[in-house]
């Protein structure tokens, strides 16, 4: 299990919408599938204290549904650091 906090953004580089934030954390096994796909793919190499970006592309991430905010087939960016 890992502690992650995180900022999501979407849209283009200069014109990205945050959607999304939890600088606390949360806690979750990774590669059980109860986060999107390209969290559990990318963040199980993270160590503790590590900060990373990861992109999602949409059929990694919510793929064709609509998410809260979040229109569907949309690629999604991540600023992530692994807490514990």
């Amino acid at each position: 299990s890992v502690k992650i906090a995180y900022i999501g953004t979407m849209g283009e580089e200069d014109d990205k919408i945050e959607f999304d934030r939890n600088e606390e954390g949360f806690t979750f096994n990774v590669g059980m599938g109860s986060v999107i796909q390209c969290w559990d793919e990318q963040i199980m190499t993270m160590n503790v204290g590590e900060r990373a970006t990861i992109t999602c592309p949409a059929e990694t991430a919510y793929g064709e549904e609509r998410v809260g905010p979040i229109p569907p087939n949309t690629d999604l960016t991540f600023e992530v650091w692994r807490k514990k």
